[in-house]
């Protein structure tokens, strides 16, 4: 979060990307499940979106909303992503399913 709040996109995405391949692992505490999951994924999407990937930053949310249906982020970002992309059917179709 600290690479994406300066701006450096590329590292951010990196970042993002790695957590998602590692291993789940358990510590005292507990494991956060939106850290290799919903969060992650729509912040990786944000990247992707930002940087003129917008099939992967749709993966990423449409994948992000599939796990955790009640985060709205997703939602959010992949509405944009539709009406950015002149999309009105899609746009429309998310939001009668919200």
């Amino acid at each position: 979060m600290l690479l994406l709040d300066r701006q450096d996109l590329p590292g951010a995405r990196l970042c993002f990307e790695t957590i998602l391949r590692l291993p789940p692992q358990m510590n005292y505490v507990g494991v956060d499940a939106g850290l290799a999951g919903c969060r992650t994924r729509h912040n990786l999407a944000f990247i992707y979106r930002r940087l003129g990937l917008g099939k992967q930053a749709e993966e990423q949310w449409l994948t992000a909303l599939r796990q955790t249906p009640h985060f709205e982020p997703p939602w959010l970002g992949l509405l944009e992503h539709y009406l950015g992309q002149r999309r009105r059917k899609d746009a429309e179709a998310l939001l009668q399913r919200l």
